[in-house]
C-alpha cells in the first residue's frame, strides 16, 4: 500500500486548495485553514445522499456548521493580518 497517495480539493467557497494525504491529517490544518473545514462540509453534504430524510438534515446541519467554522478560521486570519 502506497502511503504518499492524497486527495486535492480547490474550496469553491473560498478559494483555497489544499493536497491531503490520504492517511494523515494535519493538526494545523484544523485551526488554520478554513479548506479543512470546507472539505468537512463537502463531504458531509456529500454522504447525505441515499439516507432517509431525518438522517439528511443532521447532515447537512453538520455541513452548515464546518461551514462556519471555516468563516472563523478566515476571520481569525483577517484578524491577525491587520496591524493593530
Amino acid at each position: 500500500m502506497n502511503d504518499m497517495l492524497t486527495h486535492s480539493f480547490a474550496c469553491p467557497k473560498c478559494g483555497a486548495t489544499k493536497v491531503i494525504p490520504a492517511r494523515q491529517e494535519h493538526k494545523d490544518s484544523i485551526a488554520t485553514d478554513p479548506a479543512h473545514w470546507h472539505l468537512r462540509a463537502d463531504e458531509a453534504r456529500k454522504m447525505a445522499d441515499g439516507y432517509d430524510p431525518d438522517t439528511k438534515k443532521r447532515l447537512f446541519k453538520l455541513a452548515d456548521e464546518y461551514d462556519k467554522l471555516a468563516e472563523r478560521v478566515l476571520k481569525r486570519q483577517r484578524d491577525l493580518e491587520q496591524p493593530p
